[in-house]
């Protein structure tokens, strides 16, 4: 995927915010799911692998 960059975009944030959204919608929903739990994208809490994983009812294997 080739996102191009624009010296008009501005602020920086938002071009970090729609650079985001673009790159999790190429992953699956799952994926979207851990990304945004783990690194909390929402409400800034994020949380652990393994709670993470308890929350999708997955192992770490």
């Amino acid at each position: 995927m080739e996102i191009a960059r624009s010296s008009s975009c501005v602020p920086r944030r938002l071009c970090n915010n729609i650079l985001l959204a673009k790159l999790l919608q190429s992953l699956n929903p799952q994926q979207r799911e851990v990304i945004t739990l783990r690194y909390d994208l929402i409400d800034q809490t994020p949380l652990t692998l393994v709670k993470v994983g308890e929350h999708l009812n997955v192992s770490r294997e």
